[in-house]
């Protein structure tokens, strides 16, 4: 009976830390439009700029809908449309989008983010941005229609066509707001919805546009900034809540069921350090032709050694963000690509002050005679030779390795920094090469298959000046001798 309980509370104690990862986790990549290919130096070219985020037509420019990307280091001082749309400062941070809505053309601009994983039908979510009009020199119209369409895959677009979708929740009196606007909505996912699109969805006719300011009245444009996607408690609720819109606004319709209205505080509360979001953007290169590849990559809890989440990269599409479910402890990334050795890569634990984006490239070389392959995984004890526990899904990959090809055979060689006396480095490489080694034998590697050398400080592959290149020098790789 005692062992029942104690099965149940652990069970029940295991549910709610998932629970608690979950509901931590914002499923948007790139958010705030952070992240970007390159900086903005002209309006639209989407695509060209920002990372993870889309348009609907893959087009990069006019004729076609091109969200404009703004960035404080952008040409002209980060104002590359503040002379033709409106002034306005991103609402956190150095970047935000600008989307524009011309009826009498038409040409209309979405902007769309893949989610991080798939909703789950039946779970609760809470979804808030920041929407802003500005105030504009150009477009001076509010029109309704603003919405919020979740879908299944990406959304197509013909050049600059109002897009055939029915959004789960829409604006239906005209949104104007010149300040920066939080705008919050709770819902029930009633499919596994893997795309988030935002823009106006009412027909030409249908957007009742009315002029604001005294300008031209044949546009709307409108800015987006930090976007939010997060699993909460169910509550027992069915009904879509919406929070925090501007003054007047009333009137809405939803495919999320019936609409309950609240008033919350769009004042941001400041985080603890648990809340704050660590994002690893992954792209895996060919290490020597530095082409992208096509290539499965994973993350994985290296304490627990198991996988977090997985995708699929393209040649095209080459790029993919993880959330940390924990950013204080290490994760292991790891990439494998048919013809090639499969290589990884570690995120450091980190305390975070803000939310945290990093870039990892994961090269990865060809399955040939000669190639050297670091194990960046592989963790000692400080000063020995002793594995710890980390190190083992990276030593378990090499095993795999061993075993797929029997005629494999490797040099396990251990580096160290500068730091020390020659002779212990020397020594403390040559016992950790051993180290590996032996973790081989174990497993039924044959012996001849294998060999180990230590070379101590005598071959860097970066600076020993820094602490960062002295980390890179004290490694584990192993050689390729024959194949």
């Amino acid at each position: 009976m005692m062992l029942r309980n104690f099965l149940l509370l652990t069970g029940c104690y295991l549910w709610v830390s998932i629970f608690s990862l979950q509901a931590q986790e914002n499923l948007i990549p790139n958010p705030g439009f952070e992240n970007y290919k390159k900086l903005p130096n002209e309006d639209g070219c989407f695509l060209d700029y920002v990372e993870s985020w889309h348009n609907l037509n893959g087009k990069k420019s006019y004729p076609n809908a091109t969200p404009d990307y703004l960035h404080r280091r952008g040409s002209n001082n980060g104002k590359v449309s503040t002379a033709y749309f409106a002034a306005v400062e991103p609402q956190e941070g150095e970047a935000m989008t600008g989307v524009i809505v011309i009826p009498n053309r038409p040409f209309y601009e979405y902007v769309c983010a893949p989610l991080i994983r798939p909703l789950e039908r039946g779970k609760r979510y809470e979804l808030s941005f920041y929407v802003n009009n500005g105030a504009p020199k150009y477009c001076k119209c509010s029109g309704r229609g603003f919405g919020v369409y979740f879908s299944e895959g990406m959304p197509k677009q013909q050049q600059a066509e109002q897009i055939e979708a029915e959004p789960q929740f829409v604006v239906e009196d005209n949104l104007y707001t010149k300040e920066w606007q939080k705008v919050g909505i709770q819902f029930t996912a009633d499919k596994a919805y893997t795309h988030l699109t935002v823009g106006y969805f009412a027909k030409p006719k249908d957007l009742n546009m009315k002029d604001i300011t005294g300008g031209l009245s044949d546009c709307i444009y409108f800015f987006v900034d930090n976007f939010e996607l997060k699993l909460i408690p169910t509550q027992g609720r069915s009904d879509l809540v919406v929070q925090n819109l501007p003054t007047g606004i009333t009137n809405f319709s939803s495919k999320f069921g019936k609409v309950s209205i609240e008033e919350t505080s769009t004042k941001p509360t400041p985080k603890e350090p648990t809340e704050y979001t660590m994002l690893v953007r992954v792209q895996v290169k060919d290490k020597k032709t530095n082409k992208n590849l096509s290539a499965q990559i994973s993350l994985i809890d290296l304490v627990t050694k198991q996988e977090i989440a997985q995708a699929t990269l393209t040649e095209s599409q080459n790029t993919y963000t993880f959330a940390l479910p924990k950013p204080q402890q290490r994760y292991g990334i790891f990439a494998k690509a048919k013809g090639y050795v499969e290589a990884s890569e570690n995120t450091e634990p980190q305390t975070l002050k803000q939310d945290l984006t990093i870039e990892k490239t994961i090269f990865l070389s060809p399955l040939q005679k000669g190639e050297t392959i670091v194990l960046k995984n592989i963790y000692f004890e400080t000063a020995k030779a002793d594995l710890r526990p980390e190190a083992f899904v990276e030593l378990q990959k090499l095993l795999n390795l061993m075993k797929d090809n029997p005629k494999l055979t490797v040099e396990i060689a251990g580096h160290t920094d500068s730091e020390g006396e020659d002779y212990k480095n020397m020594d403390l490489s040559r016992r950790r090469a051993e180290a590996v080694v032996q973790y081989l034998k174990a497993n039924q590697i044959e012996a001849n298959r294998l060999k180990s050398i230590g070379y101590g400080e005598t071959k860097p592959i970066a600076p020993n000046e820094t602490p960062e290149g002295r980390q890179q020098n004290r490694r584990v790789e192993f050689k390729i001798i024959d194949f």
